[in-house]
């Protein structure tokens, strides 16, 4: 398994231009495959990390095994479109906080909101405004559908609808994990990590 820091994110550096975009993400994932030499993988996207491997699968499509989304965002191309939170300034960084806090449930421990926050609101803000500006700019949503397997893991109440995400991947295999909330791979594990070893071993079978 190989865990990589997006473009901004942890200790990578941000854009030389500043600018952040799904296609710069899938760069940055294909750089990653290529110096581990590793031909075809299965990619895990979780919440943004959703688009991240979607837009990866349609500009290098050799290169992937398998997908699978943790709890995902999945656009539409032509859906209505959401308002995007400001993500710069002392407001910024609080509504940054409501977002998050927002994605936690009964099965996210105090412990784990902790965790959780800190690693969030650590991110630095460039990062954080850019990464919203390219996770909801429209200009990279297709409806291409993108036929590999597929494993979507939800949370109980999922942050994509599933006739979307059954459109864009025809050949998934959908789960909600009940009393779940966003952060479901740290809530969950085990239930979390059963989904996902089943899955590896059919398409590596």
């Amino acid at each position: 398994m190989i865990t990589l820091d997006l473009p901004g994110h942890g200790k990578s550096d941000l854009p030389k231009d500043g600018t952040f975009s799904m296609a710069l993400f899938a760069r940055a994932v294909e750089a990653v495959r290529a110096e581990a030499k590793v031909d075809r993988a299965v990619f895990v996207g979780h919440s943004m990390g959703t688009p991240v491997i979607r837009t990866y699968a349609l500009m290098y499509p050799a290169h992937v095994a398998g997908l699978v989304l943790v709890d995902g965002l999945v656009q539409i191309a032509g859906g209505p479109s959401l308002p995007r939170p400001a993500m710069v300034g002392p407001e910024g960084l609080k509504a940054r906080e409501n977002m998050v806090r927002g994605m936690f449930g009964p099965a996210t421990t105090p412990q784990l909101q902790q965790h959780i926050l800190k690693m969030m609101l650590g991110t630095k803000e460039a990062t954080a405004d850019g990464a919203m500006r390219a996770t909801w700019d429209q200009s990279w949503v297709k409806n291409d559908p993108i036929n590999v397997p597929v494993l979507g893991v939800y949370a109980a109440r999922p942050l994509a609808s599933r006739d979307a995400i059954t459109r864009i991947f025809p050949k998934v295999d959908y789960h909600e994990i009940p009393g779940s909330a966003h952060f479901l791979m740290m809530e969950k594990p085990d239930e979390f990590n059963q989904l996902l070893t089943a899955f590896l071993k059919t398409v590596y079978s």
